[in-house]
């Protein structure tokens, strides 16, 4: 996938009920084996196979330069609080210049073949830590086992794993993704990619591709509804406060959110393939007791940032 990777944030992988990091939350942790990488961050934009390559899998990465060199720390930790970012790094350029960046996960990953290494310290941000794997193709998520802080990827086949993490302090923050690991070589590409159409219709067509890829796996289309207001529509960042509101609405026309699903991309289909290929965001687009779609599509600096929210019925006793 040859996307910018410091706007690789897939939804920020944060779909669910997710709000930005608050008090209570344990402090922005400085990621030393990011700080060893400041050639790699001070060099032009890179894409995502040179992030792997480089042994950095981590989501939610954003990268600020600035064109004299200084102190970063502070800058850094106050990004990372300000973008959700559990962990921060930072550095000085040969050149003069100096970098920051916020990343999703306090500490490293570690991966050595088909391992990977997670770091005994997540337990005290994550009361669970999840892994999936998204085959390439037409294909459902399936689990990926964690045991001792190790995960195994799959040996054959290609697609991408996503470590998730339900946080210990869920009135502050909910399920987050944390790592993404290529399998093989992944899809460049999701299937059944609409074609381009006017503006004004790409709801439609947004909403047309979900139901292609339903119907290739024996579900249902989801009829496309209004989407509520929503304040923070720029932001891949999940706002908490929002989605209860959002909740609520839904709720006075006997819906009941099943999930939100944020993504950016330089275009709709590049917005389009990372909901894909990520693995928690596909299980949302195909989720069994899903029957309406909401679509917002926004435009900003180059940037097309598509927001869905799936809702099913709500039940009879909560009407």
């Amino acid at each position: 996938m040859a996307v910018p990777w410091k706007d690789m944030l897939i939804g920020s992988g944060l779909f669910f009920y997710v709000g930005q990091a608050a008090a209570g939350v344990p402090a922005r942790r400085l990621r030393t084996d990011l700080q060893q990488q400041a050639r790699f961050f001070c060099a032009p934009q890179q894409d995502m196979r040179a992030l792997w390559q480089a042994g950095i899998y981590d989501t939610l990465l954003s990268l600020r330069t600035s064109p004299r060199a200084g102190p970063g720390k502070q800058l850094a930790r106050t990004q990372a609080q300000r973008e959700g970012g559990a962990g921060y790094a930072y550095g000085n350029c040969e050149d003069g210049r100096s970098w920051r960046l916020s990343v999703s996960a306090p500490y490293a990953a570690v991966r050595a073949g088909n391992k990977v290494k997670l770091a005994a310290g997540l337990q005290h941000y994550c009361r669970v830590v999840r892994a999936r794997y998204a085959p390439s193709g037409l294909q459902r998520t399936r689990v990926v086992t964690i045991a001792q802080h190790e995960l195994l990827l799959p040996t054959s086949g290609s697609g991408l794993v996503a470590v998730n993490c339900l946080s210990r302090h869920p009135d502050k923050t909910g399920p987050r993704l944390l790592y993404i690991f290529p399998v093989g070589k992944p899809a460049k590409r999701a299937p059944l990619l609409p074609q381009q159409v006017p503006r004004s219709r790409e709801p439609q067509a947004v909403q047309a591709w979900v139901a292609a890829l339903r119907a290739k796996l024996g579900l249902a289309a989801l009829p496309l509804q209004k989407m509520p207001p929503t304040a923070t529509r720029l932001s891949v960042i999940h706002d908490r406060t929002e989605l209860y509101a959002v909740k609520q609405a839904l709720h006075q026309r006997r819906l009941r959110l099943l999930g939100e699903n944020r993504a950016r991309g330089r275009t709709l289909t590049e917005a389009l393939t990372l909901l894909w290929v990520s693995p928690f965001h596909r299980d949302l687009l195909l989720h069994d007791a899903a029957t309406y779609l909401m679509v917002d599509i926004v435009r900003q600096d180059n940037q097309v940032l598509v927001t869905m929210l799936v809702n099913g019925e709500l039940p009879r006793h909560q009407r």
